[in-house]
């Protein structure tokens, strides 16, 4: 049993073994305490309260006191002699003979218990008694005993033991029940502190002494142990708690300890058991849980996506739960529903009188068939089969309702169309052209349908042959009862009492109890068997026109089996006749096809001409396009024409790939693009796994500029041939410069094309193959094509074509893509050319914005010498003039001249102001864009006379400075329009930022731009406008209004500097 650590309980203990041992003391210092008073009294017997009596060597009372007077009156009783022992001579000669001289005996008188001491007086030749009560000391004593021994009792019933262990001369007392706990005897006990280690347990030996030891270490008070001791007698291992309280001297030190020991081995064996079913337990309610948890979500699942309407109602009928079939049913959704009344929502009275009906009652009810009107739609009666059910409680009154639905609208409705049906049914059996008759086993005919009756007469109850051929035994011919035998129909010609011929069905019937019947119908084939005379004569005829039919000529049974065929219909499909008879013309339709597009079985049966395109399988496998005519024959039998339409399809397919090439050469942008979608286009049209388009580039190489199917591996392998480096048959065809080899292979037009590489490499001799890289073939291409793409007869790419598959690439598919390759290579020289086009557009562009900002510097390096060379000579001279005037005598007509010359100077110098801000403004250097535009729009209404708005909403924005002179000049571009033809009164200016654009806007209200000057290549000033906003990246727009105005609106991706850095 495994060691556990000690376990520290509360210290409020009681020393179960010292309360018996100080009652045991208490009773002998009693005792003692008895033995002195009675000496103390010996010599004062009168005055002794307790009785005194003195009797002589005879026995015979010679003295008595008052007290024992006293007693005996207390007791009700008058004899003294009572006092003595009634052997009193016996006692006094041993007293004698073993010379003491007293002896003590205990003695009842009455209700009460004396002790008296007997004490022989040599002196007087007498023997004195001295007694006293000790009933209550005599009585406790008893109940000590008595309570020893049930407190042995008790120890032993609950194994619990006590102990004592003296640390001053280690001595170990023991209880009995730890005697028979540790299973030893007291004399096999040598009752100390190591003899007791040595009965516990090996293992625990260890813990239990450093336990006990380390309690004396550290002073405690007490400790407790669960630990494990082995029975010596039998070696049986069992499980004890101890606990030890220590017992302190007056300075402290600890001198005794006390304890006790409780056997629990069974209660911890008891304890594994429950932790076992514990356990046992847990997993069973985990298992319980979840299969709880299980059945809850199964009956969440199960309310929640339940077709069946399910509802929760309480016991006042308001909606507690619903689910979404309920809510679906009601045209709802679920929200609209708890917390209201069921019959607010659907009043019916009724149906409230029996839901409160349940509920008093507690039984479920059911309904079939109930019809309900919805109070959306009154005038719709629908049909319901529901439930009500009662959920009762622990008190078993009703909690809850469910309310489960099932709509029976529809089956209600057929039931009723049933019963039409019937009649309508019947009425068709009665109106047939063929009799329907019943027949029972004994010949009776339990219904005869009109036609039957019309022929044959009524039966009258009596059996068929009696009535109709008026025998007394059934017909040996009749073939009708077999029937009944074999149970299987069966169908037989039979000749009628009216001498018509009738075609017989005969098929096993039960009657509605279980009975065996025979359902027979007869169709009167009379005509029809002179018809199919006439017909057989005719289709002798009729036969020599079929097969001679260029068209093919197919006769199917109802199922769509192949009953007989024309000899087209055999050259068309490969099969002999012999082979085709019987097929199903299911399966020579793909599956596909028939899954997309079922046959109109339904028309055909209607008795219409159906006319369909569909593509067939030959015998070899492969697919022909069909066009057929079908129509029912008159004997049920169908009627189909076929013609081939394989090459017409073929030529339709070409042509919309044509008009697909001519439309992407039109509508595509790019030559990326265009090849992009002629490979689609022709990988969709081949059935080819693998297209590719090669383009020759001004390197000489062709790499793909566009491919479809090739892995990453063949293209990073093949993607760039060198025209003058490599040897490969890409390279010979656009080249066109082909070996010996590839000769079998060319087609007229010089392209190569190969069904089975495999076989063409067999043929070839070693030199031969090296002539050919092998990519193709390695890669497990069969069907090879390569078809070059040429503008005006030069080569100017070609189009890859490769397929694991063999004879992918038949010669009319070459054919057409050489035709077509010749619009790709116009397409591809339109595409270049326009790049061409674009690239030398760019450069103009950069050149013309390289122009401006040369001459953006060289106006602002022109401005800078004109204001600082200029200006600073003029100033000087200004300066020396203003100081010459003042130093010249005054001489009128020389200083009249020097004040023009000074003007003159002033005058010069704003000029050269005036140049040098037009040159290059000084504002747009030092303050920026928005500083500049203000300046310049003030200046152009000091021109004007305009009148002028601005809004300007730019923050935090550091423009860089081309992008700014660009602006600047666009703005002042503007005004000179507006001033030159706008004649207008008023303009307005906005300059804003938003979102990295900046955007630029000038309004005038003048006469309008019209739409022709807008194209036209003169107007120089618009053309640099839409030149400088095209190289930003931005956008223009300009619109007129005829008398109100025109709009210009620049709107640039802003860059800043640090961007730009």
């Amino acid at each position: 049993m495994k060691q556990t650590k000690p376990k520290v309980k509360s210290k409020e203990k009681t020393d179960i073994l010292a309360v018996p041992r100080r009652k045991t003391q208490k009773k002998f210092k009693e005792q003692k305490k008895t033995w002195e008073e009675l000496k103390r009294f010996a010599s004062f017997p009168q005055l002794n309260p307790n009785p005194v009596l003195e009797v002589d060597s005879s026995g015979k009372i010679i003295f008595s006191n008052d007290a024992a007077m006293q007693t005996l009156q207390e007791l009700k009783l008058n004899d003294m002699n009572l006092f003595l022992p009634a052997d009193i001579r016996n006692i006094l000669s041993d007293l004698e003979q073993k010379k003491e001289s007293q002896f003590y005996r205990e003695v009842t008188i009455g209700e009460k218990i004396f002790g008296e001491a007997l004490y022989l007086a040599p002196q007087f030749n007498s023997m004195r008694i001295y007694a006293s009560d000790i009933t209550v000391h005599k009585r406790a004593e008893e109940a000590l005993c008595e309570s020893e021994r049930r407190l042995a009792r008790s120890q032993e019933i609950a194994h619990l033991g006590s102990w004592e262990l003296n640390l001053v001369n280690n001595h170990l007392f023991w209880s009995d029940e730890v005697y028979r706990i540790f299973g030893l005897q007291p004399q096999e006990f040598s009752a100390t502190y190591d003899a007791f280690l040595e009965a516990v347990h090996p293992d625990d030996r260890a813990t239990v002494d450093e336990a006990y030891s380390r309690s004396l270490r550290d002073g405690r008070d007490y400790y407790e142990i669960e630990h494990r001791v082995v029975r010596k007698s039998s070696g049986e291992v069992r499980i004890v708690y101890e606990k030890c309280e220590h017992i302190r001297d007056e300075s402290g030190r600890i001198i005794r300890s006390t304890g006790m020991v409780q056997d629990i081995t069974k209660r911890k064996r008891l304890e594994e058991e429950l932790n076992k079913y514990a356990e046992h337990l847990e997993t069973l309610v985990k298992e319980r849980t979840e299969e709880l948890s299980k059945a809850y979500r199964e009956f969440e699942a199960f309310f929640n996506y339940s077709i069946n309407p399910l509802v929760f109602l309480d016991r006042d009928f308001n909606f507690i739960r619903v689910n979404e079939a309920y809510a679906i049913a009601c045209q709802r959704v679920i929200s609209d529903f708890p917390g209201r009344n069921h019959f607010e929502l659907f009043p019916d009275e009724e149906n409230k009188a029996i839901f409160r009906r349940v509920v008093e009652t507690k039984i479920p009810y059911q309904a079939i068939a109930k019809p309900f009107y919805f109070p959306e739609h009154p005038e719709l009666v629908t049909y319901w089969d529901w439930t009500l059910t009662p959920i009762l409680d622990k008190h078993g009154e009703v909690d809850f309702l469910v309310f489960s639905l099932n709509d029976v609208t529809k089956k209600k409705l057929t039931e009723e169309e049933l019963i039409n049906e019937r009649q309508r049914f019947y009425d068709v059996l009665e109106m047939l052209p063929a009799y329907l008759v019943l027949l029972t086993p004994d010949y009776h005919v339990a219904f005869a349908n009109r036609f039957f009756r019309k022929r044959f007469g009524e039966d009258h109850g009596r059996c068929c042959f009696e009535y109709l051929f008026d025998r007394t035994e059934p017909c040996e011919i009749c073939e009708t009862y077999k029937v009944l035998k074999t149970g299987l129909p069966q169908r037989w010609e039979w000749t009628g009492p009216d001498d018509r011929n009738y075609d017989i069905y005969d098929f096993p019937f039960t009657d509605i109890d279980g009975s065996p019947l025979i359902m027979e119908m007869g169709i009167d084939i009379t005509e029809r068997k002179k018809a199919e005379d006439a017909l057989r004569m005719n289709e002798e005829k009729y036969r020599s026109l079929i097969e001679q039919a260029a068209d093919g000529i197919v006769i199917l049974d109802k199922w769509l089996n192949i009953k007989d065929v024309n000899p087209a219909i055999c050259q068309m499909s490969g099969y002999s006749m012999e082979e085709i008879k019987g097929l199903n013309v299911k399966t020579l339709i793909p599956s596909e096809d028939l899954t997309a597009r079922p046959l109109p079985l339904d028309l055909l049966f209607a008795g219409e001409t159906v006319l369909e395109e569909r593509q067939v399988f030959r015998k070899d496998g492969s697919l022909i396009d069909v066009e057929a005519s079908a129509k029912m024959l008159e004997d049920g039998n169908i009627q189909v024409i076929a013609r081939d339409i394989t090459e017409r399809k073929n030529r339709e397919s070409r042509d919309r790939l044509i008009t697909s090439l001519l439309e992407l050469f039109a509508r595509k942008e790019s030559r990326k693009g265009y090849l992009d979608a002629v490979v689609q286009l022709i990988h969709e049209w081949s059935n080819c796994r693998c297209v590719g388009i090669r383009v020759v580039n001004e390197y000489g190489y062709i790499p793909y500029e566009s491919y479809a199917g090739f892995n990453p591996e063949f293209i990073k392998l093949e993607n760039m041939l060198s025209l003058n480096n490599d040897m490969c048959a890409c390279v010979r065809t656009v080249t066109g410069q082909f070996e010996q080899q590839d000769k079998s292979v060319l087609t007229p037009n010089g392209s190569f094309c190969i069904n089975n590489s495999l076989e063409f490499a067999d043929r070839l001799t070693q030199k031969e193959l090296a002539m050919f890289r092998g990519n193709c073939i390695r890669t497990g291409f069969l069907s090879i094509a390569l078809v070059p793409v040429r503008y005006r007869n030069k080569t100017i790419g070609l189009i890859h074509l490769a397929d694991r598959r063999q004879g992918i690439m038949p010669f009319k598919v070459i054919e057409f893509i050489e035709t077509i390759s010749s619009v790709i290579g116009e397409a591809i020289f339109k595409f270049n050319t326009e790049e061409a086009l674009r690239t030398s557009q760019e450069q103009l562009r950069e050149l013309f914005a390289h122009l401006h900002s040369v001459r953006e510097q060289e106006r602002t390096q022109i401005a800078r010498e004109i204001h600082d060379e200029f200006g600073a000579i003029l100033t000087g001279l200004k300066v020396d003039l203003s100081f010459l005037e003042k130093k010249m005598p005054e001489k009128r007509e020389l200083m009249k001249r020097l004040r023009a010359d000074l003007d003159l100077i002033d005058s010069e110098i704003k000029i050269i102001q005036k140049i040098s801000s037009e040159l290059r403004p000084s504002a747009l250097d030092h303050l920026g864009l928005t500083a500049a535009i203000e300046w310049q729009v003030k200046k152009f209404a000091k021109r004007t006379g305009i009148s002028w708005d601005i809004s300007i909403d730019i923050k935090d924005i550091d423009l860089d400075k081309d992008l700014a002179t660009a602006v600047f000049r666009i703005f002042q571009e503007s005004l000179v329009n507006i001033m030159r033809h706008a004649g207008a009164t008023a303009i307005t200016v906005n300059l804003q930022e938003r979102d990295g654009i900046l955007i630029l806007e000038v309004f005038d209200n003048g006469k309008g731009i019209p739409e022709e000057k807008l194209s036209d290549h003169h107007s120089f000033g618009l053309m640099g406008i839409k030149e400088r906003v095209q190289y930003l990246g931005g956008e223009l727009e300009i619109k007129g209004i005829p008398n109100k105005g025109t709009a210009v609106t620049v709107k640039i991706p802003v860059k800043s500097k640090e961007v730009e850095r």
